[in-house]
């Protein structure tokens, strides 16, 4: 059978934030996808989904709204967190549309690897890698009618009337092998990556300068992409957004907008918005500390200068505080692994910036639990995040490594941790984002309890408890828990006034001595994550069970794939 073009496309959008897909409008790729597809002037529609936030447990109930029918083909972008989503969009179509193709690209697809198998295990029909432009000639072949799709029996097939395909475009060719190829040039963008949007209060305002990070840290794709457009762009969007009203929020979301190759055009952006609007309004930056330890008085003159509105955050990647476990990960700076003196410099030139700034100023620091931990690099981080939770200001925060598709940390260590494309397990309440994918006892534990470096004045119960956990985490993996002490010590760690979660924590403990549960094992790794959820966090108790009951589905999906793999 050949497809005939109804001339409609459905354009899914699967970015995600926490447990919710971010609507088509909300997300920077997203909004930038749009606003290119749109000058392209298609001679078809196009329409731009989801118009609203979609929570993980609502997604399967947002696919049974959706006519699907008055599509012909439906282009998915999706992440590697947003797996789960498109799992269950694949079962839908396959079952409910079984003719319709589905086309993926996204920051997932960063090889051929990921895009071959996508296809082979039937997840997708087309994956397009790389850029937009990419993405738009295979439109443009497809309008132009050389493109073609066939339906053979359940698979999809395409072929080119010329006999060419464009590069990037991976797909089933009707032989049944998949071909593509990738081109390595880079993109060069030409239209504002911006996003201005009414908030409660005003316009809120988020935008990409500057497109390019130097220090290619392994486990990170660092965008290589140029941005071209002119500052005055981006002022003259948001001056027609705002039409007269107040904005108040500025989120830049470069890698590096202060790192001097890309702070000309960030000052260049302050000096004209200060122009425009009068003045800056509450503004956030996402920064490296090491920029710091090389330009302090200048950078912490351009804050004072330049951000004068209320309330700015200043992000810093601290990643990790030992040099043993920044050159596993590759924890670096422009190019170079970085040294423990250097790891060092960085926490004092935040320790002064925390000292020196004002009120008006909140600097979030970012760390990453790893597989490679071990008792003195634990101690070391918990230490520095216990310090920097004393200044009022500071807010500490953590994740758990992710071997990300196309790293280098993905190649280096690829036979211990698990593919998402291989948990091969339905997820009810985890979404990927929150996983441990790695062949890891600390890891598991820190998920089963929930425990991350995580430390915020607006809520100092959850971050004691998350000091609390991962140190308990780590006592139990490294062999350092001792009966009866271990959580009388934690406990000791506790500010009087949560004399609550101290009471809490000390009945779990009791649990942990009397059941033996800091013996390492798959059953009471399941014990832990539900008597920690509903004696410690208040999950209704059969909430907790089912919880514990999908961790152990998460770790046997695990064991069958390492086993399977040695």
């Amino acid at each position: 059978m050949i497809f005939k073009s109804k001339k409609r496309t459905l354009f899914l959008s699967l970015s995600t934030i926490g447990m919710e897909i971010v609507s088509a409008e909300d997300s920077i790729a997203a909004a930038y996808i749009q606003k290119k597809i749109l000058s392209s002037n298609f001679s078809y529609d196009i329409d731009f989904l989801p118009k609203k936030n979609i929570p993980y447990f609502e997604f399967d109930k947002y696919l049974r709204s959706l006519d699907f029918k008055k599509f012909s083909l439906l282009m998915v972008s999706m992440t590697t967190f947003s797996y789960p989503y498109i799992r269950k969009l694949n079962e839908h179509i396959r079952k409910k549309h079984p003719k319709l193709p589905i086309i993926a690209g996204g920051a997932h697809f960063q090889n051929e690897n990921t895009a071959e198998k996508a296809i082979k295990n039937d997840l997708v029909d087309i994956v397009i890698i790389g850029s937009i432009d990419s993405f738009i000639r295979f439109m443009r072949d497809y309008e132009k009618k050389n493109l073609v799709f066939r339906s053979q029996k359940k698979s999809i097939f395409l072929y080119a009337k010329s006999g060419q395909v464009s590069e990037n475009i991976f797909y089933r060719d009707v032989r049944g092998g998949i071909s593509g190829k990738v081109s390595r040039k880079y993109n060069i963008i030409t239209t504002p990556l911006i996003i201005s949007k009414k908030g409660e209060i005003g316009i809120e305002t988020e935008l990409l300068l500057n497109n390019f990070c130097p220090n290619g840290c392994d486990y990170c794709n660092s965008p290589k992409d140029l941005i071209i457009v002119p500052v005055k762009d981006y002022i003259d969007e948001i001056n027609a957004k705002a039409k007269q009203e107040n904005i108040t929020r500025i989120s830049l979301y470069d890698n590096n907008p202060l790192w001097k190759k890309n702070r000309k055009r960030t000052l260049e952006f302050f000096d004209e918005f200060n122009s425009e609007f009068g003045r800056l309004p509450s503004t956030v930056l996402y920064m490296d500390p090491s920029h710091l330890v090389e330009d302090y008085d200048e950078l912490a003159g351009i804050y004072k200068k330049y951000l004068t509105g209320r309330n700015n955050h200043l992000f810093f990647g601290r990643e990790t505080v030992d040099e043993g476990i920044a050159e596993k990960i590759g924890r670096k700076y422009c190019g170079i692994v970085r040294k423990q003196d250097e790891l060092d410099k960085e926490k004092q030139a935040l320790i002064r910036l925390a000292e020196e700034l004002n009120k008006n100023f909140t600097i979030v620091i970012n760390y990453i639990l790893t597989p490679f931990e071990n008792n003195e690099s634990i101690a070391k981080l918990l230490d520095e995040a216990r310090l920097f939770s004393q200044y009022k200001h500071v807010i500490v925060r953590s994740n758990l490594l992710w071997p990300l598709p196309g790293t280098k940390v993905e190649k280096r260590f690829g036979g211990q941790f698990v593919q998402p494309d291989e948990l091969d397990v339905d997820l009810k309440y985890f979404n990927l984002g929150g996983i441990n994918f790695w062949e890891s006892e600390f890891l598991d534990i820190c998920f089963a309890l929930k425990a991350r470096i995580d430390f915020s004045h607006f809520d100092p119960y959850f971050s004691f408890y998350s000091f609390a956990m991962v140190e308990l985490a780590g006592k139990i993996v490294f062999g350092e828990y001792e009966k009866k002490k271990t959580i009388k010590i934690i406990i000791g760690k506790i500010p009087k006034g949560l004399s609550l979660l101290s009471d809490k924590i000390r009945e779990f403990g009791k649990r942990v001595d009397d059941e033996k549960l800091y013996e390492v094992n798959r059953k009471n790794k399941m014990k832990i994550m539900q008597y920690s959820h509903s004696m410690l966090l208040n999950f209704p108790d059969e909430v907790a069970v089912d919880l514990a009951e999908e961790f152990g589905r998460i770790m046997d999906a695990k064991e069958k794939w390492f086993v399977a793999g040695k």
